[in-house]
């Protein structure tokens, strides 16, 4: 077995796997607040150093070796503490809060919860008034860096999509550490920070070693597909003859290329469904995670670790270890071929969006689908009457494809997801009652709620142990989201991220619709990025 060369991946942003599972055993239960340090072992996927999982298996006519590893952390040097002290007896524990009105500003995958949640923490402290907003990415994330920058306090509490955090933290947004200092009596002494699951939380919470927001839930991408139909004998035989391979859940992307057109009507017209995959490379954010499912295996593959360097989740994949813009080269080129390969499968990808890939899954259009966990309920629905246990033999659930590099399977889904920050611009009694419904929100006991009610995977690691969260959805969308969890691409989190996002949404779709040509567009916009990357200052370097 060679080298897997993932162990090497490390990322600044937060703390280890390792470390925080040595203060999960040791901390008491109201144990305030946890320390980003700097660490620097090589951690695997249950914890323990220097291992990793391994899993074996036949892509096309090899044998490989597919290495999942937990994300690590190294350089982060600052240290979190504080001088609150939590109460006695933590069960009769209830901050005192003064009568205040607080607005949520909400993405619409969590505005459900969110407003659930809204309603049972009224019930708890009636004095407090909570309003829950839902707007659209493209509406929400520019309302927020608007009302954080003009600190005109509008919203009181807002949803932060991950790679967001380094732009609203500079806007304004709230530290999570000050409110906690200075307000030891709301601090809710069953918090437990080092139970967020811990690459997320760093990735999408801390910022410079600073808290600034608790996290809702982690995600990332799944490939949903017609289980149905891929184990269907009929459907199985014919794909044998047609191909001379057996039918099976595409690993790779080349593979996900043959399955797709085999399920594309207008190239088989025996397919039960009309196209193959539903893909979405729309001009807006979704493209700028979207392209990650096919750059991020070639980043964080053996090769490209040794090419770019470890990766730095400031940056993300689409940067080198040091901060430049990779993907102008063959390498970025055999990302956009793979994408480019699979559009004829597809209906209508550069017209869709999240919306219209769920819509098409759902309708029985695609046998394929990349989409987020919140989406699975929407399946459940349209395939199979709401009926969960009859959906788990007609939707089925896998890691995003990925590539084989050196012998080894390498795929790296993109991550994302949602923490809950407050404006900094706010009085005080709307702080406090913004901080205690955060608490609130993102409790073990309503983590666990958001998972097997609204479909949002739970952020809090007692949360996977526990049976209800494995079966009472679906044990294939569990077992695949706990094991890709630390096998993930991410996006850029700096405050330039936004400028990335408008300049290179666009250049993205042309360039992988061929309207520019290839190598052209790719240095084009890289050399646009890099401007972007360079006025970024690295609090860590």
């Amino acid at each position: 077995m060679q080298k897997d060369h993932t162990e090497e991946s490390v990322i600044h942003c937060g703390e280890s796997w390792d470390r925080w599972r040595r203060r999960r055993s040791r901390w008491s239960c109201w144990r305030l607040l946890c320390r980003i340090c700097s660490c620097s072992s090589t951690t695997n996927y249950n914890g323990n150093s220097e291992g990793t999982e391994t899993v074996t298996s036949t892509v096309g006519a090899a044998t490989v070796t597919e290495t999942v590893t937990a994300t690590k952390t190294v350089v982060s040097t600052k240290t979190i503490t504080s001088t609150a002290t939590a109460p006695a007896t933590p069960t009769e524990w209830k901050p005192k809060l003064e009568p205040a009105e607080i607005t949520v500003l909400s993405s619409p995958d969590c505005a459900d919860y969110l407003k659930y949640a809204a309603e049972e923490f009224m019930k708890l402290y009636p004095q407090v008034k909570v309003e829950v907003v839902p707007l659209s990415w493209e509406a929400l994330y520019p309302k927020i860096l608007s009302d954080l920058q003009s600190k005109t306090g509008a919203y009181d509490v807002f949803t932060i999509d991950v790679m967001t955090l380094g732009s609203v933290v500079e806007a304004g947004a709230a530290s999570f550490d000050k409110i906690m200092k200075e307000n030891p009596d709301i601090v809710d002494p069953n918090l437990d920070i080092a139970d967020f699951e811990p690459t997320y939380f760093g990735y999408g919470s801390v910022w410079a070693g600073e808290i600034y927001g608790f996290p809702v839930y982690p995600n990332h991408m799944f490939l949903y597909y017609r289980k149905d139909y891929f184990e269907d004998p009929k459907i199985k035989d014919q794909f044998k003859a047609k191909t001379g391979k057996p039918l099976k859940v595409p690993e790779t992307w080349e593979e996900c290329i043959e399955v797709a057109k085999f399920f594309t009507r207008d190239y088989n017209p025996d397919s039960p469904t009309e196209f193959g995959i539903a893909l979405m490379f729309p001009t807006t954010h979704t493209m700028m995670y979207n392209v990650l499912n096919w750059i991020g295996p070639i980043r964080q593959s053996p090769t490209g670790i040794s090419k770019y360097g470890k990766l730095d989740l400031y940056y993300g994949d689409y940067c080198t270890e040091d901060g430049k813009v990779w993907f102008a080269n063959e390498d970025g080129a055999r990302a956009v071929k793979l994408i480019q390969d699979l559009l004829p499968y597809s209906p209508d990808p550069f017209g869709s969006d999240y919306g219209e890939t769920i819509a098409q899954f759902s309708a029985g259009t695609t046998a394929m689908c990349p989409q987020w966990s919140v989406p699975y309920g929407d399946f459940v629905k349209a395939l199979a009457g709401g009926d969960l246990m009859k959906a788990r033999d007609i939707i089925g659930v896998e890691m995003i494809p990925g590539i084989v590099d050196q012998g080894q399977l390498v795929r790296k889904p993109v991550s994302g997801g949602w923490a809950l920050g407050i404006n900094g611009a706010i009085s005080d009694a709307e702080m406090r009652a913004a901080f205690v419904f955060a608490e609130f929100a993102t409790s073990k006991e309503m983590d666990l709620i958001h998972w097997t009610k609204f479909v949002m995977p739970p952020a809090r690691m007692s949360n996977w142990e526990k049976p209800e969260a494995k079966e009472v959805l679906s044990p294939a969308l569990f077992e695949t989201y706990a094991k890709s969890m630390r096998s993930l691409s991410y996006r850029p989190r700096i405050p330039q991220e936004p400028e990335m996002e408008r300049i290179g949404n666009p250049m993205w779709q042309d360039i992988i619709a061929g309207r520019k040509p290839l190598m052209d567009g790719l240095e084009e916009l890289a050399s646009e990025w890099q401007k972007l990357v360079d006025q970024f200052k690295h609090p860590e370097k």
